[in-house]
């Protein structure tokens, strides 16, 4: 019998694929697309992925595949094309790509298992707590690491472990674990011998001498009776109780019940319950469009027909998302998927209420505060394909496929089967974009190519486009949808600039607060209305100075000052998270006299709460929205008026719909406007504009105030007039002059590693490499503006590539580049990353 092949993928970051010999005994169900364990290097085990399977055996000698982990393909070819394609643009690996495209719950990894080497003799001396650790393995015979640790009494148990493996005492195991189990319910019902009411009745008279179990088996048939809509014998005779709430309903342990199984008198069935809960009442009424949006949704069916990609351009409050909805509605209604992209966890909360009212359990949410066990759940859903752990309880009925998708970047990856629609919402957005670990993907970008591998169409909307999908527009590729009137003809916000360097001259500041801020926030909370403030920066402080020595505290890891928390009294790094509790005195000089500097939304916070201490007031930043449900809070809570200022970062400025706010104050638009990149300008006008959305949604023209130095900068008066097209025009033209984006293409290579002239000899070697395919086209090397990370310098070099280059014949030439480099000596442990088309 001839051998087969497999060529896999690994979750690692290395290059090309790994070739296994597939045993005789798994060779029909070794198919492309399933899991399977392998080994890789002296002992480590490994789930992959198996690319193709060959009958030609390779000129080398290669180890056995241990196992099949799926009945069934989890990758279909067209996700092994997307993925394939991701590798290939973002120019990282395959294995990079799997990790991010599969849930932490399909991603099986080994774990060591120790065990006493049978027939140790001890030839030399044993510490007591090397005896101590033989001891606890001749008793458990093997134990995890973790496990023996624990059993010992040590933190720091691996040295230990070291010494016995050189003694000879121990040897190591790797045994392959699976993260992702079912949730499961146990359910008790009558034993199959038991077939008639007669019977029944038998077997309670039976169990007179035993009346703990007659009470049970009472209680069971009690019960069943009640459960059953009709209450006849053969309805009770089939009828499955939760095993929890019969012993709670009897109020006895369930040693007795123990003793019924035993006597086949009730038996187990063991049924997996979903951990998403999901509610089977949905309203399917839609709103009628008004004139305006029926037009535009006429309008984007028609240029769906034409191109592929069209770009809604709706000003805020225009009714987006009820387009949206009647588009899905169409495609659900002719069998196809949807996939419904977010930037942010944040907006899933309102948006997810809205859909399932509509689409009932069709609708699936993933993102990352699920737990891994919930993912994969989500993940199987979007399939028809199960996991080799999604197999079939008794009596259990298929799960149903989800036909619409919500979700944020990492949705792309989902396993669709029959995908017509991809709907991208604030798509100018940044955090579509990954930045850490690769692949550093941008998932609007990738949605388009996903969607032509599926025949699929895609919209755009946002009421702030990118210069990158205008540009797209103007050229051609996309078709173009305007709906610049609010939805029932609610009044754009009047929008006040408030220059703060005269008003600090005039005295007319509040610590942080215009006055004219704060009598809008006082007018408003009057009339019972609501107040947004926006500050672009978490924490109390950006750094705290010493008015005697000038010291600041910086991170000990990093290049960059530590921001001060109040709420918890602690300076924080929010690079690493280094952190230390605030002492009161510098550290350099021992001074009492220390003084914040800058403010972030945490002191907004508190300063509100000083000038209005009556009002209630929110926060919404990456520190209060850690836990699962924390924005569901929040946002209910505001949406519900139990506060009346909402205080935030970009957080909200992303769609939110609060149909009460009737100020907004922005109160640093300085901020946005001089931080040094290409993008600021535009990243200005689209927070500034979005932030501003949400005010007046409804019965009032709401009113917007920029805090700003400079009010005559260009983007804000842009940002007045609604001038979007004014502000596209500027970018565009010093683009083209600059070479950049849509122009040309970036691409940022960060060197990094803990030695400073190191790194800085490996950034100007590889820069001398590059510059003989690239020419001028390669800038720096230069230090970011946070030039050390996490005890590693790094130093950047930028790439710039004409938009028609080949992007393939590039990542060859840069792969080649840094091999050159890497086969010094001096420069083998550099790292060395790249980010295409960074934002």
């Amino acid at each position: 019998m001839q051998y087969s092949y497999a060529n896999v993928i690994l979750p690692l970051p290395l290059a090309g694929l790994f070739s296994y010999r597939v045993p005789f005994d798994l060779v029909g169900a070794c198919v492309p697309g399933v899991r399977v364990a392998v080994p890789f290097g002296k002992k480590k085990i490994y789930s992959a992925i198996v690319r193709s399977v060959t009958d030609t055996a390779p000129d080398v000698e290669l180890k056995n595949i241990v196992d099949v982990l799926d009945r069934q393909p989890v990758v279909s070819e067209q996700m092994f094309q997307f993925w394939e394609w991701v590798a290939q643009y973002y120019m990282c690996e395959l294995g990079e790509v799997m990790q991010a495209a599969l849930p932490a719950g399909l991603k099986l990894q080994s774990e060591t298992e120790w065990q006493e080497v049978d027939g140790f003799v001890e030839t030399a001396k044993l510490s007591p707590n090397e005896h101590n650790a033989l001891l606890v393995l001749s008793v458990n015979k093997k134990m995890q690491t973790a496990d023996l640790a624990k059993a010992v009494g040590s933190k720091n148990i691996l040295p230990l472990l070291n010494k016995l493996i050189e003694k000879g005492a121990i040897i190591a195991h790797e045994k392959l674990s699976e993260s992702y189990k079912p949730k499961t319910k146990t359910y008790l019902k009558l034993h199959s011998s038991i077939t008639s009411e007669k019977e029944v009745n038998h077997t309670i008279e039976s169990l007179k001498r035993a009346p703990k179990q007659q009470e049970i088996l009472s209680v069971f048939l009690q019960l069943a009776s009640g459960n059953s809509e009709t209450g006849d014998a053969e309805a009770i005779l089939k009828a499955e109780i939760d095993k929890q709430e019969l012993l709670g309903f009897a109020k006895i342990s369930d040693g007795p019940l123990n003793e019924l199984i035993k006597k086949d008198i009730i038996c187990k069935v063991r049924k997996r319950i979903e951990r998403i809960q999901h509610n089977d009442q949905n309203d399917v009424t839609f709103k009628e469009l008004s004139p305006e949006q029926a037009i535009a949704f006429e309008q984007i069916k028609e240029l769906h027909t034409k191109k592929q990609t069209v770009l809604l351009h709706g000003v805020t409050s225009s009714g987006k998302t009820e387009l949206y909805m009647q588009l899905i509605k169409q495609y659900l209604e002719t069998g196809k998927q949807v996939l419904y992209l977010l930037p942010e966890i944040a907006l899933t909360t309102q948006i997810i209420t809205r859909l399932k009212k509509a689409f009932g359990n069709t609708v699936g949410v993933y993102h990352s505060k699920f737990s891994d066990s919930e993912r994969v759940e989500i993940w199987n859903r979007a399939t028809t394909a199960k996991t080799g752990e999604m197999h079939q309880f008794e009596n259990e009925k298929p799960v149903e496929e989800y036909k619409l998708i919500l979700g944020t970047r990492s949705s792309i990856f989902m396993p669709f089967g029959n995908l017509g629609l991809i709907i991208a919402d604030e798509e100018h957005d940044g955090s579509y974009k990954q930045y850490d670990p690769a692949p550093r993907y941008n998932a609007r970008d990738a949605a388009v190519y996903l969607a032509v591998l599926h025949g699929a169409k895609v919209l755009l909307g946002t009421a702030t486009p990118s210069v990158e999908s205008y540009y797209n527009v103007k050229t051609g590729k996309y078709g173009l949808v305007e709906l610049f009137t609010r939805f029932s003809n609610i009044e754009m916000p009047q929008i006040e600039v408030i220059d703060i360097r005269k008003a600090r001259k005039q005295r007319r500041m509040n610590s942080h607060f215009s006055h004219q801020l704060l009598k809008s926030i006082d007018q408003s909370v009057q009339n019972n209305e609501q107040v947004i403030l926006f500050q672009n920066r978490r924490g109390y402080s950006p750094f705290i100075e010493c008015n005697d020595c000038g010291h600041v505290p910086n991170c000990e890891h990093c290049d960059v000052s530590l921001t001060y928390h109040k709420f918890t009294n602690k300076l924080i790094c929010h690079y690493c998270g280094f952190s230390y509790n605030l002492q009161g005195n510098c550290m350099a000089c021992n001074s009492t006299k220390l003084s914040t500097k800058g403010f972030g939304t945490e002191k907004i916070e508190d300063e509100i709460g000083l000038i209005y201490p009556d009002y209630k007031t929110l926060r919404m930043d990456v520190d209060t929205t850690r836990s699962k449900t924390a924005y569901n809070r929040i946002i209910s809570d505001f949406e519900n008026r139990k506060a009346q200022i909402l205080i935030g970062t970009q957080m909200v400025s992303k769609g939110l719909d609060f149909d009460n706010v009737s100020t907004v104050g922005i109160l640093n638009a300085d901020n946005m406007l001089n931080f040094p990149d290409f993008r600021a300008n535009e990243r200005s006008y689209q927070l500034m504009t979005q932030v501003s959305g949400r005010a007046g949604r409804k019965n009032k023209q709401g009113k917007v105030l920029i805090q700003t130095s400079q009010p005559e900068h260009h983007v804000i008066r842009q940002v007045v007039n609604g001038n979007y097209i004014g502000l596209f025009n500027n970018e565009i033209q010093q683009r083209r002059l600059f070479k950049y984006p849509p122009y040309y293409r970036i691409v940022v290579l960060t060197i990094k590693h803990r030695d400073r002239l190191l790194t800085d000899k490996a950034a100007d070697s590889l820069a001398v490499l590059l510059r003989v395919w690239f020419g001028e086209g390669v800038l720096g090397p230069e230090y970011p503006p946070v030039g050390r990370m996490q005890n590693k310098y790094r130093k950047n070099i930028m790439l710039k590539m004409h938009r028609k280059a080949n992007t393939v014949a590039a990542k060859d030439r840069i792969q080649q580049a840094i091999s050159e480099l890497k086969v010094v000596q001096l420069f083998k442990y550099v790292q060395i990353s790249l980010d295409v088309d960074p934002v």
